[in-house]
């Protein structure tokens, strides 16, 4: 009697924890059984059908972005490749979830770019009235309308767009504009702001009648602002303005980049921030959170590592670099990149996990080439593994409990299956003990 109560217990338990962290269900869940069922992917052309097919069977959530190809602007339905592999990939599997890639300063890869420099109307102008341009490239103009509304509905330029992207994911979608500012008044440069927030929600909007969708924004945090009292003074509006405009956020540098110290170990003050804001995002929001691992402490600058033929100076792929100060050098061969990918999973899944919850994704890959770790390979054609991470597949269900923190480096986690832990002055602290 005594078992079948504690039996009982266990599992109000469990419920009244998931009742806790999941708050509402959204086609962007996922469940616990593994961390395989949690893992989305970054998918851009050139990719042979063995990937597609990869993809298909292992990311349930897919982003595309890119091309690799010459595509026709005025005919982009039947020659732009983003939509050719959106439409491979639900045929393969046609409950994927697929979110097309777009930048707030030019659209989709490739066919924004094309597309905007046909429309002089469209582009961001200085108080001057001269185009503000990027690398010599004109950037969207967030006030226009007529702007805006092509920028929102690209997808419409897939006869079956509506049915193959469940929504975007938004690349400079903070809240500030990321344009050269000198010919910009402060009044400019909120209204600018502004009026992006105001896109934001028109595409937020746009997919939620459309389809259900969701647009997913980066950053999560503005790094390199965020945590610096005198820069976010500067700001036209707060660091999570962009927040109420979104469905959810990716935070790209997650235990890398700008959350580490220049010696590559974690910087707990950056990282408890991370952590606080997918919180209040995922559970407290109920916004979907995308994140990116990486293997070890990746930062700038970035390298090439020479992959298929290691005498042609074109085969190459590129890569963030570890800190001249970390212990462990950087990789140079396609066979040192594999061993630093098995090398550091666990401290990267424990990161993850920590902040894992029903609306939280997680990826694990060295960029966003997908040939830097984004599926495996036999050859030396990619920097994915041989194999693909048998981590990845190991029973681990439920949460039994939200993140606890130590209350300054320490997080913890229990799972059904895993026990998973963090201190944030060891980075190789990170661990994951499956029961």
């Amino acid at each position: 009697t005594a078992n079948k109560i504690k039996m009982v217990e266990r599992s109000v338990f469990l419920v009244v924890v998931s009742l806790l962290m999941n708050g509402k269900v959204s086609a962007f869940d996922h469940g616990f059984d593994t961390v395989g069922d949690m893992l989305w992917g970054w998918l851009g052309p050139p990719v042979t059908n063995e990937t597609l097919q990869f993809y298909a069977k292992t990311y349930p959530l897919v982003v595309i972005g890119g091309t690799a190809g010459v595509f026709n602007v005025s005919h982009p339905d039947d020659t732009y490749d983003g939509f050719t592999l959106a439409r491979q990939l639900k045929a393969m599997n046609p409950k994927v979830t697929i979110l097309l890639y777009e930048a707030t300063g030019f659209g989709a890869l490739a066919l924004g770019n094309a597309e905007l420099k046909l429309h002089p109307e469209w582009w961001m102008k200085d108080d001057n009235g001269n185009p503000v341009l990027i690398r010599g490239a004109p950037t969207l103009e967030y006030r226009s309308a007529e702007a805006r509304n092509w920028w929102v509905s690209m997808i419409n330029q897939a006869h079956d767009g509506k049915q193959l992207f469940s929504g975007l994911l938004i690349d400079g979608a903070g809240p500030s504009i990321t344009v050269p500012l000198a010919n910009l008044s402060k009044q400019s440069i909120l209204n600018l702001t502004l009026a992006k927030m105001e896109m934001l929600q028109e595409a937020k909007d746009f997919f939620e009648q459309t389809n259900g969708g969701e647009v997913i924004g980066n950053p999560t945090l503005s790094w390199g602002v965020i945590g610096y009292p005198s820069r976010e003074e500067q700001q036209p509006l707060s660091q999570t303005a962009h927040w109420q405009h979104l469905s959810g956020t990716l935070d790209e540098m997650y235990g890398s980049f700008f959350t580490q110290q220049s010696n590559g170990q974690l910087n707990s003050s950056q990282l408890n921030i991370s952590i606080n804001a997918i919180i209040n995002t995922s559970f407290t929001q109920n916004m979907t959170t995308v994140i990116r691992g990486y293997p070890g402490p990746c930062s700038v600058p970035f390298a090439s590592i020479n992959i298929t033929d290691p005498t042609n100076p074109r085969a190459r792929t590129t890569i963030p670099t570890y800190p001249t100060t970390w212990p462990d050098k950087n990789p140079t061969t396609v066979a040192e990149v594999r061993q630093k990918n098995q090398q550091y999973l666990e401290q990267s899944m424990a990161l993850f996990l920590i902040v894992a919850n029903r609306n939280v994704w997680y990826s694990y890959a060295w960029f966003y080439g997908p040939n830097t770790g984004w599926y495996p390979c036999k050859d030396n054609s990619c920097l994915g593994p041989t194999t693909w991470y048998e981590e990845f597949s190991k029973p681990l269900g439920s949460p039994l409990h939200p993140p606890m923190s130590d209350g300054a480096y320490g997080w913890t986690r229990e799972f059904e299956h895993a026990s998973v832990r963090i201190d944030m002055r060891d980075r190789m602290a990170g661990t994951v003990t499956w029961k």
